[in-house]
């Protein structure tokens, strides 16, 4: 298959909008027009990588975080960015990257952790705004079941694990076709009235242009009515962190310990301890600590993130107790649920998990 044919079953389930503002997610480096060969996937993009890449004949590395956050002014030997972009251009390996969209999606970094840690009842810590629209058109009663049964089979209309999810209410539509239309019923120049549904649908902004095609080809109307409006709607599986509880409550002590059993951690940092054991727990890979006020409001008695600053910890002290387990540590399982994710994927090629992820902090033991 060509390599834009994975990415795009991966856009599928992890769309690229789902992207804070600030970030870079998607397509890096190269041409996604020629045929996959391999893929290695990695937390980061680095030299090791690249090579080892190479040598499983390998050309898509896909990585957790974006080698290009700014501007290249220039490509030369000077910085590992640069040398990693050339040697890519060189051996045709496309660069690709799943960043804060896959933070922030129902299938992404956090619910992964959360479901690893056996937390129940998960929701966001700060859902996705800006993302969902309703759509409305109105159709005639009898072709109203054809266009709902379109929406079902394109993925429109889907909410949680329920899909084809619509609402329909009837009316009647009123309309003079004038001289030059073709009108599917009534006759041009005459006043005509129809029974029709409108039918709505809840949609995620990604899904707009592919809504609106599918009225253009299934609504026997030539000038079918579409309203769309932007909504406050908040999916409470999509956004920035995680919080969840416990079946049974742990201590802190059992509970590093479990977090020990499937994560590389090293090294592990905390605030005052103000409940131990602790059941309701919040969780964001990498740099959370912008979203523990935020956990503290929604109950957690403990928030775990990669990292934090000095001052975070200050501020901790009568909220919720902070925990941090280190940028790389926390997001190391981003290699597991993206090969995970591209597993689904039919087809004949070779995935692996790359072996020379590298952690650029070191430890003094």
């Amino acid at each position: 298959m060509k390599i834009s044919e994975l990415i795009h079953f991966f856009e599928s389930k992890v769309p690229p909008l789902l992207q804070d503002g600030f970030d870079n997610t998607g397509l890096q480096v190269g041409d996604t027009g020629q045929e996959l060969t391999g893929v290695l996937v990695a937390v980061d993009v680095s030299e090791a990588a690249l090579r080892e890449a190479r040598e499983l004949g390998a050309n898509l590395v896909f990585t957790h975080h974006p080698i290009l956050f700014h501007a290249l002014k220039k490509i030369t030997p000077r910085s590992y960015v640069e040398r990693c972009v050339a040697y890519a251009l060189k051996h045709d390996i496309v660069l690709y990257a799943a960043h804060t969209n896959l933070d922030n999606s129902p299938i992404g970094l956090n619910h992964y952790w959360a479901h690893r840690m056996g937390l129940q009842d998960c929701r966001v810590l700060s859902p996705v705004s800006d993302y969902h629209y309703k759509l409305t058109t109105y159709v005639p009663t009898a072709e109203a079941d054809r266009l709902r049964v379109a929406f079902r089979d394109a993925g429109l209309g889907t909410q949680g694990d329920y899909s084809g999810c619509s609402f329909s209410t009837e009316g009647v539509g009123r309309f003079a076709p004038g001289d030059g239309a073709h009108p599917y019923v009534g006759a041009a120049g005459e006043w005509h009235q129809e029974r029709e549904e409108m039918v709505s649908i809840l949609l995620r902004r990604d899904q707009l242009s592919t809504a609106q095609s599918l009225i253009a080809g299934t609504h026997p109307y030539e000038e079918p009515a579409v309203d769309i409006y932007p909504l406050q709607y908040h999916d409470p599986r999509t956004g920035a962190g995680i919080i969840g509880r416990l079946e049974e409550p742990l201590s802190i002590s059992e509970l590093t310990d479990r977090m020990r059993s499937w994560q590389p951690i090293r090294s592990i940092a905390h605030s005052k301890v103000l409940r131990d054991p602790v059941r309701k727990i919040a969780f964001c890979g990498g740099s959370g600590a912008f979203l523990m006020k935020e956990a503290a409001r929604q109950g957690a008695d403990l928030f775990i993130t990669g990292e934090a600053k000095y001052n975070d910890y200050w501020d901790a002290r009568d909220l919720v107790t902070l925990m941090t387990i280190g940028h790389y540590e926390s997001e190391e399982l981003s290699v597991r649920l993206i090969y995970d994710l591209l597993s689904q994927k039919k087809g004949i090629f070779a995935i692996h998990r790359a072996s020379s992820c590298e952690n650029p902090i070191h430890y003094v033991k």
